[in-house]
């Protein structure tokens, strides 16, 4: 890293990407990992790295993705 990064830091985005059910919020949980690489690809261009993810679950199933992004501050 050089050290005009260190000097200037990291800016931070998280994103929440909610995960689709079927039958009404019953039905198993769908995963569209061509929508999720589109995402992906569209902030690393933008500069941004995917520094951590996690699923958040509700009732044992998870319900959704917490992204967290970082870049060097402009």
């Amino acid at each position: 890293m050089s050290e005009s990064q260190s000097v200037r830091g990291w800016e931070y985005k998280t994103v929440f990407f909610p995960l689709a059910r079927g039958w009404g919020g019953l039905g198993e949980v769908k995963f569209d990992s061509d929508a999720f690489d589109t995402t992906w690809n569209r902030f690393g261009s933008e500069g941004w790295e995917l520094v951590s993810s996690y699923a958040i679950d509700n009732a044992g199933t998870s319900s959704s993705i917490v992204a967290i992004f970082k870049r060097p501050r402009s």
